[in-house]
């Protein structure tokens, strides 16, 4: 019996050594740590989006100090984002949300508390037209609208959980307006499933894909 028990723990817990290399991939990602801390971090703690992990290694190298943000739906993406470009405007529909990202975010950011009724028509009131558009909160679809019809097409948007059929057709009506997309399928920081985040861009853009 001792011995039936002993082969069942060593089975358990195989994974152990795996996790406790660093250069672990879950590891090194910072997987691990989003997972342990239930936010989205990198494996120094630091905030980044709930995006897909390629999504956020490429964007790690792409991003810079000329870039101007619009994003919809506000939290870790927001910190990460400005510490990496100009400027960004985020939108939150959530008041207690809003309140705690306000006390954490830069001074090259903004944050707009908007009801839901209005959320998505925001990007109308941005003065400066963004270069990246961010669209990973409420009414998805609305969003992705109120950006067609407005009169500066952004040259780069970022969908996240774009594998949804919700999202099937705005998809289709974006390649229609000229965009070519690049999807990134994988886990997300501290996220056990697969899912996708797709970047859509025009030429020349400020990625410069």
């Amino acid at each position: 019996m001792k011995e039936f028990l002993k082969n069942i723990s060593i089975r358990k817990y195989w994974f152990l050594p795996i996790l406790r290399n660093k250069s672990n991939y879950l590891r090194a990602s910072g997987w691990i740590e989003s997972f342990k801390l239930k936010k989205s971090v990198n494996a120094q703690r630091e905030p980044v989006p709930w995006f897909t992990l390629p999504t956020i290694d490429f964007l790690n190298k792409k991003l810079h100090k000329e870039i101007t943000v619009l994003e919809y739906g506000s939290g870790n993406s927001t910190l990460y984002l400005c510490h990496r470009c100009e400027s960004v405007t985020t939108i939150e529909d959530n008041t207690e949300w809003y309140n705690y990202v306000k006390s954490n975010i830069p001074s090259n950011g903004t944050i707009i508390n908007s009801d839901i009724s209005q959320y998505s028509k925001q990007i109308k009131t941005i003065t400066a037209n963004p270069d990246l558009v961010i669209i990973d909160g409420k009414v998805r679809e609305d969003c992705i609208r109120e950006i067609r019809n407005n009169q500066h097409n952004p040259s780069i948007i970022i969908l996240d959980d774009s594998e949804r059929t919700a999202y099937t057709e705005s998809i289709k009506d974006l390649h229609q307006d000229g965009y070519k997309s690049i999807e990134f399928w994988g886990m997300a920081p501290g996220i056990d499933y697969k899912k996708c985040t797709t970047i859509f861009y025009l030429s020349p853009n400020c990625l410069d894909i």
